[in-house]
C-alpha cells in the first residue's frame, strides 16, 4: 500500500499492479480470434504462421505466445493448439509434395516449433595405439 501524499495522509490507496490490460479475458475470447485468424490465412491462401498470428491477436512479437503460454496456465492449451495446427500445416505441405519450398518449412520447424536438424553418430569399438620408430638418414 502507498499513501498518496496530496490528501489526508490517513486515506490509504492500493497500489496499482502496473502493465497493458490483458488483451484476452478467457481462453474462449482468445480461441475466437484464434480461429479467425486461420479463416483469413484460409481465404487469403497464404500459409499459417506463428508471426502472423501473434501479430493477428495484437502482440508484438511471436515470443509474446510462448510467454502467456508459460506464465498463464489457463491459456496455455490455446495457445499450444493454435501452434500445433499451424505446424500441422508444414508438416502436411512437406509430406504431400504440395510445396517446393521444403528448405523455409525446415526453418519454420526448427526455429518455431522445436525441430532439429542435427544429427548425432555413434562409433563403438576399440581404438589400438602403436609405437611407431622413426628413423631419419641424412
Amino acid at each position: 500500500m502507498i499513501t498518496d501524499d496530496t490528501t489526508d495522509t490517513n486515506i490509504v490507496k492500493p497500489k496499482h499492479a502496473g502493465g497493458r490490460p490483458p488483451f484476452y479475458n478467457t481462453p474462449e475470447e482468445m480461441q475466437i480470434e484464434i480461429d479467425h485468424y486461420f479463416e483469413d490465412a484460409d481465404r487469403r491462401k497464404v500459409p499459417y504462421t506463428v508471426p502472423g498470428l501473434s501479430y493477428w491477436l495484437g502482440y508484438a512479437t511471436r515470443m509474446e505466445l510462448s510467454i502467456i503460454a508459460r506464465e498463464k496456465p489457463l491459456f496455455a492449451n490455446t495457445v499450444s493448439r493454435a501452434r500445433q495446427r499451424i505446424e500441422m500445416q508444414r508438416m502436411e505441405l512437406m509430406v504431400s509434395g504440395l510445396t517446393s519450398n521444403t528448405r523455409g518449412m525446415q526453418f519454420d520447424l526448427v526455429n518455431n516449433h522445436g525441430y532439429s536438424n542435427e544429427s548425432t553418430i555413434r562409433l563403438e569399438g576399440q581404438v589400438e595405439i602403436h609405437e611407431v620408430e622413426v628413423r631419419l638418414e641424412g
